[in-house]
C-alpha cells in the first residue's frame, strides 16, 4: 500500500509477490506446529521445538527472516526498494520514510517474537511428545523456503511482466548508502531487540518492561483503541440511552399514559358519587334534571 501511494506501483506488485511466498510459509509453518502440539495454538505454552521439528524450524525462520527485510531474502529486495522510493518516489518525502523504516524494525521485532518463542529455550510443549509434520505438510514449507530467500532475484523479470500495465521504467535508488544503511540496520535491529528480551530470561523480559513500561503500555493496550471507542462511542451512546429512558419514556411516554388514566380515574370518582343506590338520590337528581331543562327552554 505505501508502495501504491508513492506511485511505485510495479514494486508493491513486486512485494506482492515474494510477501505472497514468505507470508504463506509462515502460516503453514504455524500450521505445522499446531498439528505437532495436537492443536495448541498460545505460543506461551511452546519452546524449545527446534530440535523436534527441524524442517519446520529451518523454514519458519527462512520465513521470519524475509519478513523482517533480512539482506539477501525476498524480503529484502522488495522491501528495501519500497522504503528507499517512500522517500525519492514521485509522492515520496521523508516522513513516509521514516514510518517505513519505523515500521520495518516492529515487524522484525514481532516475527522473532514469536519465533524464539516457539523454537528456542527449554522444551516446553503441552499434550505428547512434539514430531515433525508429515512429508505432505513439509514438503510445502520446503518448496516456499526456496522461494521465499530466491523471488527477489526475480524483480527485473517482474517489472518486465508488468511493463505494459505499470511501464517499463521502475527506479530502483541504491546510490543513498545511508538512507539504505539505516533502513538494514533498524530491520535487523528489532530482531537483536527481540533476542536480548526472549532469549535472556525473564528477568530481563521484566527489566525491559520496566525500562519501556509507556511504550509496552501503549502497546499492550492496542494504542487504547479500546478506551478511545468507548469514551467517544459507548459512554455517549449509553449516556443517550439512559437519558431517553428516564426523561423521554419514563418522564414523557409512560407520565402521559399514567396521566391520562389518573384524569379518567378522578372523573370516575366523581360520577360515581351520584350512583349512591339510593332511590332519594335518584329521584332528587330526576328532579334537579328537569328543573335544568324547564329553565333551559323558558330562557332560551
Amino acid at each position: 500500500f505505501l508502495a501504491m501511494g508513492v506511485g511505485s506501483f510495479s514494486l508493491g506488485m513486486f512485494h506482492l509477490m515474494t510477501h505472497a511466498f514468505f507470508k504463506a510459509l509462515l502460516f503453514l509453518g504455524a500450521g505445522s506446529v499446531i498439528h505437532s502440539l495436537n492443536g495448541e495454538q498460545d505460543i506461551r505454552k511452546m519452546g524449545g521445538l527446534r530440535r523436534a521439528m527441524p524442517i519446520t524450524f529451518i523454514t519458519v525462520l527462512i520465513a521470519s527472516l524475509a519478513l523482517s527485510g533480512f539482506p539477501l531474502t525476498s524480503g529484502y529486495f522488495s522491501k528495501e526498494a519500497i522504503i528507499m522510493n517512500s522517500y525519492y518516489g514521485e509522492y515520496g518525502n521523508i516522513l513516509f520514510w521514516a514510518i517505513a523504516v519505523f515500521t520495518a524494525g516492529m515487524t522484525g521485532f514481532y516475527a522473532f517474537r514469536m519465533f524464539f518463542h516457539t523454537f528456542m529455550g527449554k522444551l516446553n510443549s503441552p499434550g505428547e511428545h512434539p514430531h515433525e509434520s508429515p512429508l505432505i505438510m513439509v514438503g510445502p514449507l520446503a518448496i516456499l523456503g526456496f522461494f521465499a530467500l530466491t523471488a527477489g532475484f526475480l524483480g527485473s523479470w517482474t517489472f518486465e511482466f508488468l511493463a505494459p500495465v505499470f511501464g517499463g521504467h521502475v527506479p530502483v535508488h541504491h546510490d543513498d548508502a545511508l538512507l539504505e544503511s539505516i533502513a538494514v540496520i533498524v530491520g535487523v535491529g528489532g530482531i537483536v531487540m527481540a533476542a536480548l528480551i526472549y532469549l535472556t530470561g525473564k528477568d530481563r523480559l521484566k527489566f525491559a518492561k520496566e525500562m519501556l513500561m509507556p511504550i509496552y503500555d501503549l502497546l499492550y493496550r492496542k494504542y487504547y483503541i479500546d478506551e478511545i471507542y468507548d469514551f467517544l462511542l459507548v459512554k455517549p451512546t449509553r449516556a443517550i440511552g439512559i437519558f431517553m429512558v428516564e426523561r423521554g419514556e419514563k418522564g414523557g411516554i409512560d407520565f402521559a399514559v399514567d396521566l391520562v388514566g389518573i384524569k379518567v380515574r378522578e372523573a370516575s370518582y366523581g360520577i360515581s358519587l351520584w350512583q349512591s343506590g339510593k332511590v332519594r338520590v335518584y329521584a332528587l337528581n330526576m328532579v334537579g334534571g328537569i328543573v335544568a331543562i324547564l329553565l333551559l327552554v323558558i330562557f332560551l
